[in-house]
């Protein structure tokens, strides 16, 4: 099904449950206290930032979250984020990174190592505790990239743009079955825009 009619239905069901329907306009629908119950267990407790991400965070899996704060969008959307993070799973795996040996270690003087399978990169990065904001220069592969950290229901991510992501992925990758992969997940972010992806990450 696509994001269009997977909202419209959610939208609809919404709507069709809400008791003063009529004398409601949308907005105040998006903003009563049914919708938003129904969106905290749809994505979780509120977002957070983590105070550092100073030491050893292994790698957990692909994430992808939809970067919107309009409930509707948000609650439907999760539906199909979980499609993708299935996709970015297997293609992350086919380029080397998996939950036994990838890690990511973020020293106090801002440098990092990334191990990727057998590989290690290194770099620099600069964390904003306030914003969440996360900038990582990977020396190796000539490679920046800007992101944030985020924390929702316990678990913490590294989020990216979805092509810029999909590039260091790329970049790191040795394996040439990755792409038919890469091709499919790019497809599917295409048709599925404002979402940011990345790696769930854990102590």
């Amino acid at each position: 099904m696509k994001r269009n009619s997977i909202l419209a239905a959610l939208l609809f069901g919404m709507l069709l449950f809400s008791g003063s329907m009529s004398a409601q306009s949308l907005g105040d629908i998006l903003n009563s206290s049914s919708v938003n119950e129904a969106v905290n267990k749809v994505s979780g407790t509120a977002v957070t930032k983590p105070a550092s991400i100073v030491g050893v965070w292994k790698y957990k899996g692909a994430a992808c979250s939809y970067d919107s704060d309009n409930a509707i969008t948000k609650a439907g959307a999760k539906v199909i984020t979980d499609k993708v993070e299935k996709q970015l799973d297997t293609y992350c795996s086919q380029a080397g990174f998996s939950t036994a040996g990838s890690n990511f270690i973020f020293t106090a003087k801002g440098t990092f190592v990334n191990t990727v399978g057998t590989q290690k990169f290194t770099g620099s990065y600069t964390y904003n505790k306030a914003t969440g904001a996360l900038a990582l220069n990977y020396s190796q592969l000539t490679v920046s990239i800007n992101g944030s950290v985020a924390t929702e229901s316990g678990s913490t991510a590294l989020l990216f743009d979805a092509n810029k992501m999909m590039n260091l992925v790329s970049a790191m990758s040795k394996s040439t079955s990755a792409e038919e992969t890469m091709k499919t997940v790019s497809a599917m972010l295409n048709d599925c825009k404002g979402v940011k992806v990345g790696f769930k990450i854990g102590k």
